[in-house]
């Protein structure tokens, strides 16, 4: 009797020592990293990241990026401002409309004389000063450009940690399902041996509270993908049904977090890459360029230039009275033809003293300090997140190795049933630090990619 009831005990922990080797096996037991690419001396490129292998019909976390930036309304606003901002200065460089003019004019004295002139005046645009504003407009196109290229980064940090937080969660829930499974046939022992007087009611009340804190923490996680789930698809705008479970994969290229150890030694490199790649410093500089442009469209309008052309006609009619040649008093009119062509020269004599300069030096300064606290600032950021994360690393690869270490439980070594279940909850328990760990790191990971926009 004693021999039947262990393996009726022993059939369902097989079982699930069989499930635990096999999530184990699928990564559990396994981790993987990105292959965070060197400084490059041409364009910046891409890092491979984390986990997951290509099947046809899904998606990486790279491609939902680009779908979340296609059909964003605020990223194709912050572009076509970026082309706005272009035409508003190129607009100050448009040739003016020619001025025309007419006059008339009535005199009357000692005879009738009248006058009307015609007249045309065009603006003679200064080349010294539309270069600069020109200068001054693609500056200021490129500094908008890299704030949508921010906001692209933000979708790129976004979606890379929601992915991470269901890839990661439907593994973890694999993990809390098997634990499940071994409460189960643990109060099926309990009841047993409860039956037959050998349990207390004080060890069914502890089993349940074990339960009940284990049924909890299912119910958290699978709320916690489901949430992660809805946030990306209003991000990426393609049907639920399209982000199941085996849709949503990483990049290709399998990769471990132990390369990634390898890779960090360099903080220097990564920074200088990071002054590369980071849209935030890129702007600053556009900043930079564009005050600079501006000081110098300044500049040009303080030297003499022409204004303007102008051309005039002005045909007059005199009258006159007086005797004529045959002696009869009698009046007589006489016409006269006037062309006028002359040149407007602008004097800047009061532009020396006006604020226009001054606010552009003011700028370019400005422009200056920002660039040297965004370099900062990403020095410090870059030089944080680094130690982070490979602080992280190593204790998730030193508590890897310890768990790795500990050799699997044989029922067989363990007379006591319950002991039993109680070490293998446990062991499950421990394996769900790897993943929290693991995602702690992805954490860390997308404040990188914020950071350096490396991510293609």
């Amino acid at each position: 009797m004693g021999i039947k009831n262990n393996i009726f005990v022993l059939a369902p922990v097989l079982a699930a020592l069989g499930m635990l080797a096999a999530v184990w096996e699928s990564g559990c037991a396994t981790y993987s990293a990105p292959d965070y690419p060197g400084p490059t001396d041409a364009a910046v490129s891409r890092a491979s990241l984390p986990d997951g292998s290509y099947t046809p019909g899904g998606y990486t976390w790279q491609s939902l990026v680009n779908l979340a930036i296609a059909s964003s309304p605020d990223y194709a606003a912050r572009m076509t401002k970026a082309r706005v901002e272009y035409l508003r200065y190129k607009s100050k460089t448009d040739l003016a409309d020619p001025r025309f003019s007419f006059g008339y004019s009535f005199i009357s004295d000692e005879g009738r004389r009248d006058q009307f002139g015609l007249g045309i005046n065009f603006s003679i645009p200064n080349p010294f000063v539309n270069r600069q504003i020109i200068r001054t407009g693609e500056a200021a196109q490129r500094e908008a450009e890299n704030d949508a290229e921010i906001l692209k980064n933000k979708f790129t940090s976004m979606i890379y940690e929601l992915v991470q937080e269901i890839l990661i969660g439907e593994r973890e829930l694999s993990i809390l399902l098997l634990r499940e499974q071994v409460l189960s046939d643990w109060e099926n022992y309990l009841q047993t041996r409860y039956k037959a007087r050998m349990a207390t009611q004080t060890d069914m009340s502890e089993f349940e509270i074990r339960r009940l804190r284990l049924k909890t923490t299912i119910q958290q996680s699978r709320l916690k993908i489901q949430a992660a789930r809805r946030s990306l698809q209003s991000l990426v705008q393609i049907p639920d049904e399209q982000l199941s479970e085996g849709q949503l994969l990483l990049n290709p290229s399998l990769s471990d977090w132990d390369t990634v150890l390898a890779e960090l030694k360099d903080d220097q490199a990564i920074i200088e890459n990071a002054y590369s790649s980071s849209p935030e410093l890129a702007g600053a500089i556009a900043a930079y360029e564009k005050a600079g442009a501006s000081l110098n469209a300044a500049m040009a309008k303080l030297i003499p230039w022409f204004s303007s052309v102008y051309l005039t006609y002005s045909p007059s009619f005199t009258e006159s009275w007086g005797y004529n040649y045959a002696g009869i008093w009698s009046s007589s009119q006489k016409s006269l033809y006037k062309w006028t062509f002359g040149v407007n020269i602008n004097l800047p004599v009061f532009s020396w003293f006006g604020a226009e300069k001054k606010m552009a030096e003011a700028e370019l300064e400005l422009a200056s300090l920002q660039i040297t606290g965004i370099r900062e600032q990403i020095r410090n950021d870059v030089t944080g997140i680094m130690g982070d994360l490979r602080e992280t690393l190593e204790f998730l690869s030193e508590y890897q190795a310890v768990f790795n270490s500990m050799p699997e439980p044989v029922r067989e070594t363990i007379p006591d049933a319950e002991s039993w279940y109680k070490l293998l909850d446990e062991r499950l328990s421990a394996s769900e630090y790897t993943l929290k760990m693991e995602l702690q790191c992805a954490y860390i990971y997308a404040e990188l990619l914020k950071i350096t926009g490396i991510w293609e």
